[in-house]
């Protein structure tokens, strides 16, 4: 599997784990599988991606698990927050991961994988059953996509947060004290904290990989 990474690795460790026959890693490999964790991205907006191997004398990779990390700072910390991991496939966006799982995006506003108050997250996208082009194929064709695995190409993971300013707030509040709109406001607000994280660019490209050669 040929692997295009971004530009910022901050760190790899190399552990040894159990790997059991109920595990949500794979099968029974009779001891032990071995694990290594890479981050991609800066601090505040970041994928852990932890490959895992089983323990046969030549070590093959049988799954992938990845954690999405974000860390607002400044002024959104406090404030109504939320949460987006998207994903795209030959870099036209194709999915989002929100609070039920993987949903086929379309058109419109990003659908938020959580709202919060503006303190750190983790979230955990993919369990490690499967290598990543193995998921992406299977979430792509259980979605519409109709691929088969080395039709997928390149996969990107995007991850980012938006939160709504106390003036917004403010705007928000006034309109709905005087009546003056029938928008419902949790639409508001994710207007308002997707129109912000656009225009401050607190979003990025974590992890990408080409998947055309159909692991």
């Amino acid at each position: 599997m040929k692997r295009i990474l971004t530009a910022l690795g901050l760190a790899a460790t190399i552990g040894v784990c159990p790997v059991y026959a109920d595990s949500p890693y794979g099968g029974d490999y009779g001891g032990f599988g071995i694990t290594q964790s890479t981050t991609y991205g800066s601090s505040g907006i970041n994928a852990v991606v932890t490959d895992i191997y089983d323990n046969h004398d030549n070590p093959q990779l049988i799954g992938q698990r990845m954690t999405i990390n974000l860390q607002p700072s400044g002024a959104s910390v406090g404030q109504p927050t939320a949460y987006y991991v998207g994903i795209g496939i030959n870099n036209a966006m194709a999915g989002m991961y929100t609070a039920t799982g993987w949903k086929k995006y379309t058109s419109g506003m990003y659908e938020p994988v959580a709202i919060g108050v503006g303190g750190g997250e983790s979230f955990t996208i993919l369990d490690g059953s499967q290598t990543i082009c193995q998921a992406v194929a299977q979430q792509v064709f259980q979605n519409g996509g109709g691929f088969n695995m080395g039709g997928v190409g390149s996969v990107q993971f995007y991850a980012g947060y938006g939160y709504v300013s106390p003036d917004k707030q403010s705007v928000m509040q006034n309109l709905y004290s005087q009546k003056a709109t029938t928008v419902p406001q949790e639409n508001m607000q994710l207007m308002f904290a997707q129109s912000q994280m656009m225009q401050s660019q607190t979003y990025q490209q974590v992890y990408s990989v080409d998947c055309s050669t159909g692991n």
